[in-house]
């Protein structure tokens, strides 16, 4: 995704992120083993796409919010500030 990001362009990604606490994590880690064979992968936290968000190499987090009604999927923004921007930082 990286390479991919125009300066002054945002990548948008809507997906369901794991639950990193509670009941609903505990039942996303008993399940990931059985649905994993379908090619889902319920084991993705929200928390690895923001460490590779905070690199030093110009591509940062923009904002999330779930997704109505049931809040399952959450939309993700990533974005590369204008190069005027980036060089003004």
């Amino acid at each position: 995704m990286r390479r991919r990001i125009a300066p002054g362009k945002e990548i948008i990604l809507v997906t369901h992120f794991y639950s990193e606490r509670g009941a609903v994590a505990a039942i996303e880690r008993w399940s990931a083993r059985y649905v994993g064979a379908i090619g889902l992968r319920p084991d993705f936290p929200l928390s690895r796409l923001l460490q590779w968000a905070g690199r030093p190499d110009g591509i940062e987090f923009a904002g999330s919010e779930p997704v109505e009604p049931l809040r399952v999927f959450t939309v993700v923004r990533f974005r590369r500030p204008a190069a005027g921007l980036a060089a003004a930082a």
